[in-house]
């Protein structure tokens, strides 16, 4: 259910409410959201209520207030809450310490994109934590049971203290001010990647990162992919904005769907783009080659190892390039897009 009408206050008792969501957005002048315990509305999402003072409510487990101007938590009643979104506020420093809530039963928090808040008392049960654009110095970070981290926009110089969250599946360290990457070859149950826009010039200590299926390098200062070769379970690469010059690794690398180079990398007429063997009856792999704002002026082939390319190739995006020429292939179905 999704309400968007001019409210002051919001009392629902005892209503059905499908999926047990309530979404209240863009209401400038709605003060209080008040529950009964009996009321099965277990996911709340506020969005853009400037004037909001109060929730109160042991029903739920999931509460989202998004944009909303808070910088207070001392009204919010939520026992049992186990996921909590609080972005784009303007909390406090310790605003978190004001919130009515058993923090051993948090599991997800997302305080992006507020001033600088205090999170040194935080339950060590948190296991997915968003702190991104806020500020916060991770060497404060004590819940080591994460398994998912955001911390964009930070500032961030080093990592170093990282090597202790031996859990985490998904580290986003976008738009810092990181230079080397040697901690994270001991976080070795990472799946999602993501150190884009940052200063790093090596990638070597990725090579322990076995279970890695997505990886965002784009805008550092790298000079070469090799050490991503040993990454068989790689899947979808982001690599645009950096110096590389060679990409022979995907001429052997088993399991790419996605490869992304843009603007980074002049084509030569020599240059072929070869993709890797994938079994014709994996009729669920795609593969994705974007080669766009490359200054193509010649003659560019397309190849495959040892099967139809016809079977692996689902799009071809060639896009701001100047063709003198044109795309050739050993396959017929490519679409192209402008």
């Amino acid at each position: 259910m999704t309400i968007e009408y001019d409210l002051q206050m919001l009392s629902l008792y005892e209503n059905e409410v499908k999926n047990s969501q309530l979404i209240i957005q863009h209401n400038p002048d709605l003060f209080s959201v008040d529950f009964v315990s009996q009321l099965d509305v277990s996911h709340l999402s506020i969005i853009k209520c400037v004037n909001l003072t109060s929730i109160s409510s042991s029903a739920l487990s999931h509460l989202t207030i998004e944009d909303c101007s808070l910088s207070t938590l001392d009204n919010i009643n939520t026992p049992n809450i186990q996921s909590l979104g609080l972005s784009k506020n303007s909390l406090q420093l310790n605003a978190l310490q004001q919130l009515n809530c058993s923090f051993r039963q948090l599991r997800i928090l997302d305080i992006s994109f507020n001033k600088k808040v205090d999170i040194s008392f935080i339950d060590q049960n948190i296991q997915e934590l968003n702190i991104s654009g806020c500020e916060i110095n991770i060497e404060l970070l004590k819940t080591r049971l994460l398994t998912k981290l955001l911390c964009n926009w930070n500032g961030v110089k080093q990592i170093t203290h990282l090597n202790a969250f031996r859990d985490l599946t998904e580290l986003q360290l976008q738009a810092n001010l990181i230079t080397e990457v040697s901690t994270l070859q001991y976080l070795r149950q990472l799946k999602k990647l993501n150190v884009s826009y940052n200063k790093i010039t090596s990638i070597s200590a990725l090579r322990p990162l076995k279970q890695l299926t997505y990886l965002d390098l784009s805008n550092n200062e790298l000079t070469q992919a090799d050490p991503l070769i040993d990454l068989k379970q790689l899947a979808k690469l982001h690599i645009t904005g950096n110096k590389i010059r060679n990409f022979n690794l995907l001429q052997t690398h088993p399991n790419f769907k996605q490869f992304q180079v843009v603007g980074q990398y002049q084509l030569k007429k020599k240059d072929k783009i070869m993709f890797p063997k994938i079994k014709l009856t994996d009729v669920s792999t795609t593969v994705l080659i974007q080669i766009h704002t490359n200054r193509i002026k010649t003659k560019l082939h397309i190849q495959e190892m040892k099967i139809g390319i016809q079977q692996t190739l689902d799009l071809l995006y060639q896009r701001q390039n100047n063709f003198l020429n044109y795309i050739s292939s050993i396959f017929d179905n490519t679409h192209g897009f402008q």
